[in-house]
């Protein structure tokens, strides 16, 4: 019987994310990483199941080891780093690591969610417009809706109401319909 590739684990990890199954989803990143130590993808699904079940300290942590083993590709390990600053109500930390992954990545369209969300905790309408702008062509250029609040319901897997109505409120504040 042939033994998965720690990417299988790494892959079920983030399907089983998001059908909230959190603790399975942390044991299915940690079986990744416990096949290839040296493998970024492990690490960087173990830092996401964190993220989502509201353990972003450690999320940041797992993001750290995936980016030094992985240096070439860092727009993915940068945005999950972002997303738990965020999280953690450090609204400058998460702008300017998330200015990195677009820089890397332009049209990284989550990462400009989060901006967007950032922005309007900190009550900075005019950079939250241009950010929405930037995302909503993005949005149109790959035939997919402007951005709502309605849209992204679902879209978030956290295990904490609060921790996903606080993505919610910035968007709000930032003047993101609702509709």
């Amino acid at each position: 019987v042939k033994q998965p590739v720690p990417l299988v684990y790494s892959l079920r990890s983030s399907m089983i994310l998001y059908n909230r199954r959190y603790d399975l989803a942390i044991e299915e990143a940690e079986k990744a990483i416990d096949l290839n130590p040296s493998d970024a993808t492990g690490y960087l699904a173990l830092a996401q199941a964190y993220l989502f079940s509201g353990q972003p300290e450690k999320a940041i942590s797992q993001t750290k080891k995936a980016f030094r083993l992985d240096p070439n590709f860092p727009a993915p390990y940068l945005y999950i780093e972002a997303l738990a600053v965020f999280d953690s109500k450090k609204y400058q930390q998460a702008i300017s690591l998330l200015e990195r992954v677009i820089n890397v990545q332009p049209e990284f369209r989550d990462a400009y969610i989060i901006k967007i969300s950032a922005y309007g905790h900190q009550k900075r309408l005019d950079d939250s417009k241009l950010a929405l702008k930037k995302l909503n062509q993005l949005l149109t250029d790959g035939q997919l809706p402007q951005l709502t609040i309605d849209w992204q319901k679902n879209r978030w897997p956290y295990r904490q109401l609060s921790d996903r109505n606080h993505l919610f409120e910035g968007l709000k504040l930032a003047g993101v319909p609702e509709w």
